[in-house]
């Protein structure tokens, strides 16, 4: 069965975790160690601004962590990979591999979603690599291609 709880804790190291499950190496052997990864500015900031300019949920499969997924509105000084402009929240996701293709990626971006909507904001964003298989679930989502940049893409799900 899957759960969704408040992410209440910023600092909580699973935040941590999913974050550096969230960036996608489509040749996993170059994906740098946790640590090296989340010493990088462009990353670390997507738990160290968590408190005051995000919401989201970690998933539960009986009751054991499995993913997480939650928006940022980024300050305009600090935008992320998949920023469009500023009050347009940008989403991200990760969930553990062992858990994937059963429904938890779904469930964490359906709720996110209407949490977004909830909150009054007018859409979201995200960046995916090109070869990310999840690009796949955002599309079924409604999300839409907004720009390239290499090989990631901005995609964009507007709730006007």
């Amino acid at each position: 069965m899957i759960t969704l709880i408040k992410i209440d804790d910023p600092q909580d190291e699973f935040l941590k975790d999913m974050v550096y499950e969230m960036v996608f190496f489509a040749d996993k052997s170059k994906k740098p160690p946790k640590e090296e990864l989340l010493a990088i500015p462009e990353i670390s900031r997507y738990y160290n601004l968590f408190a005051g300019h995000g919401e989201g949920f970690i998933a539960l499969v009986d009751g054991v962590r499995a993913g997480a997924a939650w928006y940022l509105n980024f300050p305009l000084q600090q935008k992320g990979y998949g920023h469009v402009k500023y009050g347009v929240p940008e989403l991200s996701i990760a969930v553990l591999e062992k858990y994937r293709c059963i429904g938890v990626g779904t469930k964490l971006m359906e709720e996110l979603i209407n949490l977004a909507r909830k909150n009054g904001f007018p859409g979201v964003s995200l960046s995916v690599d090109t070869v990310n298989p999840a690009r796949r679930l955002y599309e079924r989502l409604g999300f839409k291609l907004h720009s390239i940049d290499g090989t990631s893409q901005t995609m964009t799900l507007d709730f006007n």
